[in-house]
Protein backbone atom coordinates (compact mmCIF):
# COMPACT_ATOMS: atom_id res chain seq x y z
CA UNK A 1 0.00 0.00 0.00
CA UNK A 2 1.18 3.42 -0.64
CA UNK A 3 0.81 6.48 1.41
CA UNK A 4 0.57 10.22 -0.33
CA UNK A 5 2.56 12.74 2.37
CA UNK A 6 2.72 15.35 0.34
CA UNK A 7 0.47 16.64 -2.63
CA UNK A 8 0.83 19.85 -4.80
CA UNK A 9 -2.86 19.41 -6.15
CA UNK A 10 -3.57 20.12 -9.76
CA UNK A 11 -2.03 23.42 -11.14
CA UNK A 12 -2.79 24.66 -14.42
CA UNK A 13 -1.67 27.45 -16.32
CA UNK A 14 -3.45 28.49 -19.29
CA UNK A 15 -1.76 29.68 -22.40
CA UNK A 16 -2.48 32.07 -24.88
CA UNK A 17 -3.91 30.17 -27.61
CA UNK A 18 -6.11 28.16 -25.31
CA UNK A 19 -4.09 25.07 -24.53
CA UNK A 20 -3.01 24.86 -20.69
CA UNK A 21 0.02 22.94 -19.17
CA UNK A 22 -1.15 20.83 -16.00
CA UNK A 23 1.19 19.60 -13.30
CA UNK A 24 0.65 17.90 -10.04
CA UNK A 25 3.91 16.26 -7.72
CA UNK A 26 3.42 13.61 -4.88
CA UNK A 27 5.73 12.32 -2.63
CA UNK A 28 4.66 8.96 -1.10
CA UNK A 29 5.86 6.29 1.48
CA UNK A 30 5.50 2.87 0.03
CA UNK A 31 6.30 -0.45 2.54
CA UNK A 32 10.23 -0.14 1.88
CA UNK A 33 10.81 3.17 0.18
CA UNK A 34 9.86 6.47 -0.48
CA UNK A 35 8.65 7.35 -4.19
CA UNK A 36 8.64 10.86 -5.84
CA UNK A 37 6.02 11.74 -8.93
CA UNK A 38 6.21 14.52 -10.82
CA UNK A 39 3.07 14.71 -13.74
CA UNK A 40 3.05 17.10 -16.66
CA UNK A 41 0.39 17.42 -19.03
CA UNK A 42 -0.58 19.78 -21.98
CA UNK A 43 -4.18 19.88 -22.99
CA UNK A 44 -4.84 21.40 -26.02
CA UNK A 45 -7.94 21.14 -28.53
CA UNK A 46 -9.14 17.57 -28.23
CA UNK A 47 -5.89 16.12 -26.97
CA UNK A 48 -3.85 15.69 -23.66
CA UNK A 49 -0.04 14.64 -23.43
CA UNK A 50 1.16 13.68 -20.26
CA UNK A 51 4.72 12.82 -18.89
CA UNK A 52 5.02 11.87 -16.04
CA UNK A 53 9.00 11.61 -14.28
CA UNK A 54 9.32 9.10 -10.99
CA UNK A 55 11.97 8.18 -8.44
CA UNK A 56 12.64 6.46 -6.08
CA UNK A 57 13.11 9.16 -3.25
CA UNK A 58 13.71 13.19 -3.08
CA UNK A 59 17.51 13.02 -3.48
CA UNK A 60 17.37 11.35 -6.93
CA UNK A 61 14.18 13.27 -7.84
CA UNK A 62 16.56 16.11 -7.26
CA UNK A 63 19.45 14.57 -8.54
CA UNK A 64 17.73 13.96 -11.75
CA UNK A 65 15.58 16.50 -12.31
CA UNK A 66 17.77 18.65 -15.03
CA UNK A 67 17.83 15.37 -16.68
CA UNK A 68 14.04 14.95 -16.95
CA UNK A 69 13.96 18.71 -17.39
CA UNK A 70 15.99 18.38 -20.76
CA UNK A 71 13.78 15.45 -21.72
CA UNK A 72 10.74 17.29 -21.31
CA UNK A 73 11.71 20.40 -23.36
CA UNK A 74 13.48 17.86 -26.04
CA UNK A 75 9.45 16.35 -26.60
CA UNK A 76 7.59 17.33 -29.30
CA UNK A 77 4.06 17.90 -28.36
CA UNK A 78 1.51 19.80 -30.84
CA UNK A 79 -0.14 22.33 -28.54
CA UNK A 80 -2.10 24.91 -31.02
CA UNK A 81 -5.15 24.64 -29.53
CA UNK A 82 -7.24 27.11 -31.97
CA UNK A 83 -6.32 25.11 -35.01
CA UNK A 84 -7.51 21.88 -33.71
CA UNK A 85 -10.41 24.08 -32.75
CA UNK A 86 -10.90 25.15 -36.09
CA UNK A 87 -11.86 21.55 -36.95
CA UNK A 88 -15.35 20.15 -37.06
CA UNK A 89 -16.00 17.53 -34.43
CA UNK A 90 -17.12 14.56 -37.00
CA UNK A 91 -14.27 15.82 -39.99
CA UNK A 92 -12.93 13.28 -42.10
CA UNK A 93 -9.61 12.35 -41.70
CA UNK A 94 -6.95 14.60 -43.42
CA UNK A 95 -5.42 12.35 -46.37
CA UNK A 96 -1.92 11.56 -45.08
CA UNK A 97 -0.28 11.96 -41.47
CA UNK A 98 -0.09 15.70 -40.25
CA UNK A 99 3.23 16.38 -39.16
CA UNK A 100 3.33 17.67 -35.35
CA UNK A 101 3.81 22.02 -34.74
CA UNK A 102 5.37 23.19 -31.90
CA UNK A 103 6.51 20.80 -29.35
CA UNK A 104 6.59 20.73 -24.97
CA UNK A 105 10.35 22.30 -25.26
CA UNK A 106 8.64 25.38 -27.13
CA UNK A 107 5.46 25.39 -24.68
CA UNK A 108 7.51 25.53 -21.69
CA UNK A 109 9.79 28.16 -23.32
CA UNK A 110 7.16 30.92 -23.74
CA UNK A 111 6.12 30.41 -19.76
CA UNK A 112 9.33 30.83 -18.92
CA UNK A 113 9.35 34.02 -16.30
Amino acid sequence: MIKIEEDTGVKANPLGNGAEIITRQLYCDAKDFHTCHLFLGVHGGDRFELVAFQTSGKETFDLYRPDAQAFIKSLNVDIKKDAAAATPAKAPPAAGTPKATGGLGDLLNSVKK
